[in-house]
């Protein structure tokens, strides 16, 4: 092979392919014991929890396929960007359920449930939405549990056990009281009334998130099955450069793939920026140092515009603010550090600009207090942030 493919192996902004899966063995394991107790007839409700650009979602979305595979639960993967409350919830997983069964043969046994309440939308009408009436909605919000075993029921004989329903970018959700409570009597009318209910239910979302919907009612934290998506290690992060440029018939120079590596930071999210832009500036199908260090540069660009610059550099005018943001990176290696520590590093200017720096930095969520660490330590809140901030650094200006 003489030149690159067309098509690169990677996939920013999105999942992780499956095929490009690599690493969480712990964490699927866990999940995996779950949905078997799910599909033996124990509803299970988890909670994934994991910094920004993790890859929550991929290992969710993995997971679900690994549990209808294994397992017998029908996986659904159910977005409720813009729900607010337990009836966008519950209308917004009877819509993926309609999506995913339409086309398959237990459509035949399940579609009868939605009635005349399902109509086609989208190019050529391929796509199902599930449209109830308000009173409809409420009543199925009220009695969800029931709708639930209405839908298991229907699925004897499919194929299918039960239901493993992820339920992904909840802020919405757990900024409503009312869905706190709704939650918890729904788990212990469940807990009461049905034996079995072969359901898992996985929330995923950040630890704040988590946090702020336990906030609202407390006996909430004891719902949950706490999950957390930790870091890659370096190992798996060049692991899944190898594997990337392999499947495009491309090879990395050593070099090149210790310096992508050593960027990403072992985060998903950037290590699909950093090897997209290294497929897009390698000449052929040699991937060489020189090509990782222009695509660690343009990454910065990407992520800065894509996910952190409205929030920090766009608000941050202050010129003293931004070479801050240039030097505490660089001088914190670990993203954590030491108020004192770092005053060492800055000039007098820096210096007398430091705690309004801190101030505003943690009002922008940027940075936070590390209280295990005693007072006057800090932390990035997002690793996300620290790596952006600390790829912004090393940029030519």
């Amino acid at each position: 092979m003489t030149s690159k493919p067309e098509t690169s192996p990677f996939t920013p902004g999105q999942p992780v392919p499956f095929e490009l899966f690599v690493g969480r063995a712990p964490q699927i394991e866990a999940l995996m014991e779950h949905a078997r107790e799910a599909a033996a007839g124990r509803l299970k409700v988890g909670f994934l929890t994991g910094d920004r650009g993790i890859g929550k979602t991929s290992l969710a979305r993995f997971a679900a396929v690994l549990a209808e595979r294994d397992h017998d639960l029908l996986g659904l993967h159910v977005v409720l960007g813009g729900a607010g409350d337990a009836q966008g919830m519950v209308q917004r997983i009877l819509d993926r359920l309609a999506n995913v069964a339409r086309g398959r043969p237990l459509w035949e046994r399940i579609g009868a449930l939605f009635g005349d309440r399902i109509r086609t939308v989208g190019l050529f009408g391929v796509q199902a939405e599930f449209r109830p009436e308000a009173e409809d909605l409420e009543m199925l919000t009220g009695s969800f549990d029931h709708a639930l075993r209405s839908v298991i029921e229907k699925l004897s004989g499919t194929g299918h056990r039960g239901l493993f329903i992820v339920l992904d970018d909840i802020n919405g959700l757990a900024a409503s009281p009312t869905f706190a409570t709704w939650l918890k009597d729904f788990v212990d009318t469940v807990a009461v009334g049905w034996d079995p209910f072969p359901v898992f239910l996985l929330f995923v979302g950040s630890e704040r998130v988590r946090r702020e919907l336990v906030s609202h009612n407390q006996s909430v934290a004891r719902i949950f099955v706490p999950l957390e998506v930790t870091n890659w290690s370096r190992d798996e992060t060049s692991d899944f450069y190898r594997r990337a440029f392999e499947q495009a018939g491309m090879t990395v120079e050593a070099a090149g793939l210790g310096l992508m590596t050593e960027y990403a930071g072992s985060l998903p999210v950037l290590a699909h920026e950093i090897g997209d832009a290294c497929f897009r500036f390698a000449s052929g199908p040699l991937v060489t140092r020189n090509d990782a260090e222009r695509a660690v540069i343009s990454a910065a660009n990407v992520v800065g515009h894509k996910y952190l610059a409205p929030q920090v550099f766009d608000r941050v005018r202050s010129p003293r603010y931004r070479s801050l943001l240039r030097t505490i990176p660089k001088a914190a290696p670990s993203g954590r550090f030491k108020r004192s520590e770092i005053g060492k590093v800055l000039s007098t200017e820096e210096r007398a600009s430091l705690d309004n720096f801190l101030r505003v930095m943690q009002r922008l969520e940027v940075l936070e207090r590390d209280p295990d660490r005693g007072p006057g330590h800090y932390r990035f809140t997002s690793n996300l942030h620290f790596l952006y901030l600390l790829l912004r650094a090393i940029r030519p200006s």
